[in-house]
């Protein structure tokens, strides 16, 4: 194992300690953000409990393809066109970090709203996407969403939201309930609100949407090739986790700003385990570091690190682990944009895809999409209510304005596919609730080819997404399976008379 300083000669200044803090407190004077359910401040308060803020992160893939191709053939979508089914009166909403360039009057989005829910609760301030506070907001994946939904569905009344993190995410959620949204499309991921186990704040705003029938669509999430999972072991009771390497586990990043994402499943008893994390070179230099301090005596405790380095070169780098508390946690590390040595494809889910309710959607390449198998990046799972994860896989590789020759990559892009599908659907249907709706299409899916990874048996359950041709289906209600369920009941009794 790589030496590790002392705390005496470790610098505690040079950590990356979070810019923000979120208090369960709501409408705080001085919060930057805030909602019906608590606030975002700029320093860590005297007079309310606090934690570390984590911003959602976007799941767009970066690929050196550079030929995007239409989606109407993957999903059978001009049929539905010339029946006259284009997502009329069908209320769709995308949640999104990057808006910058939705100014554009491109003719691909046509009339939309703009809602920003971080700048006010009401969420009825349009946009701003000339001047975006944050540098991560700078970008056009929120405006590449919409195009795609545009594009399948062009007569939806389409919202297009900003929504940067959790207090965003309720306000966002309560807009949506007033408003009578169908379906939302939210290619984004949360770090650190759990141990991805579909409990949690994000859990809890996703409970609000089933309840009033808000069909929450979601990215599974390009984790698979950068996520591992271990319960921390120390044999030589050195405190640092026994990673099979001695140097620490290996991630392998390309240069720029970078970070991985250190969980434990201390949720319940923040500070039973205090772990430090470091990430060294191959030439044994520590590069960065986390050394956020877990207790149940301070306000803030979280059982998470996240490391963020600047890389000017590609390399290999080496994570360990050190644990000054009593426990032996599962750890979960996810390194976005990097590949883990020995990474474990499945659980790399995170919130809100974990959730029961939520349309949790993979990525297939979209030319030759019958016969493609699941995308290497797009990541598996199931949750602790034995729930297969994702329930759907849709095409991604798509045709937009927005990103133009690079093609627009990732599970971001097979979310929006997914509505806007789930729209026209909705057109044919427009009796059925959006939950039942929803489980109607995907039953219809095409699961001829188990969807697996080389070396895995999890796979999507029910195969690749593509609308049925509308005139092969019936313009009314499906048979309620507890309608069935009592027939089948009355002709059993009847047989024993």
């Amino acid at each position: 194992m790589f030496p590790v300083p002392s705390d005496s000669i470790l610098d505690h200044q040079e950590i990356d300690r979070p810019l923000y803090f979120r208090v369960d407190t709501p409408y705080l004077p001085s919060a930057i953000s805030t909602s019906a359910y608590g606030s975002l401040l700029e320093a860590p308060p005297t007079d309310h409990p606090y934690r570390p803020v984590q911003w959602a992160v976007v799941d767009r893939e970066l690929t050196n393809v550079v030929t995007p191709t239409e989606t109407f053939d993957a999903l059978n979508v001009d049929p539905w066109h010339e029946a006259g089914f284009k997502g009329q009166a069908v209320k769709v909403a995308v949640f999104d970090v990057e808006w910058q360039g939705a100014e554009w009057n491109n003719g691909e989005l046509g009339t939309v709203t703009t809602h920003d829910c971080f700048a006010h609760p009401s969420c009825e301030l349009p946009i701003d996407t000339l001047h975006p506070r944050f540098g991560f907001e700078r970008g056009v994946h929120g405006v590449a969403c919409a195009e795609v939904i545009a594009d399948i569905a062009p007569e939806a009344d389409l919202h297009l939201v900003r929504v940067l993190g959790l207090t965003s995410l309720e306000n966002a959620v309560d807009w949506a309930i007033r408003e009578d949204v169908d379906f939302i499309s939210m290619s984004l991921s949360f770090f650190h609100e759990s141990f991805y186990d579909g409990t949690g704040p994000i859990s809890i705003l996703m409970n609000k949407l089933r309840e009033h029938d808000i069909m929450m669509v979601t990215s599974a999430g390009n984790y698979a090739r950068g996520h591992h999972r271990t319960t921390f072991e120390d044999a030589n009771r050195d405190q640092f986790h026994d990673f099979s390497d001695p140097r620490g586990l290996p991630i392998y990043f390309t240069g720029g700003r970078k970070s991985v994402q250190i969980l434990w499943d201390d949720f319940r008893q923040c500070g039973w385990n205090d772990i430090n994390a470091y990430l060294w070179n191959r030439n044994g230099d520590i590069i960065a570091k986390s050394l956020l301090q877990q207790s149940p005596y301070i306000d803030g405790c979280h059982p998470s690190e996240t490391i963020t380095v600047e890389l000017e070169t590609d390399q290999w780098t080496f994570l360990t682990l050190e644990n000054l508390g009593y426990g032996t946690p599962e750890i979960d590390v996810m390194a976005r944009s990097g590949y883990v040595y020995e990474s474990h494809r499945t659980d790399a889910i995170v919130d809100p895809g974990t959730h029961p309710s939520v349309l949790t959607v993979g990525a297939v390449r979209v030319d030759n999409y019958l016969q493609q198998g699941l995308e290497a990046f797009s990541s598996i799972g199931s949750t602790t209510q034995a729930i297969q994860k994702p329930e759907i896989v849709a095409p991604n590789g798509l045709d937009t304005l927005s990103y133009g020759s690079k093609g627009f990559f990732g599970t971001s892009a097979s979310t929006p596919a997914t509505v806007g599908a789930l729209a026209l659907y909705k057109n044919k249907h427009p009796d059925l609730d959006n939950f039942a709706l929803t489980q109607q299409l995907i039953r219809q899916a095409i699961p001829d080819t188990p969807l697996s990874y080389e070396g895995s048996d999890t796979y999507s359950q029910y195969g690749r997404l593509r609308l049925p041709h509308p005139e092969a289906l019936p313009t009314r209600c499906a048979v309620s399976p507890l309608w069935l369920l009592g027939i089948a009941i009355f002709f059993f009794h009847k047989a024993r008379r």
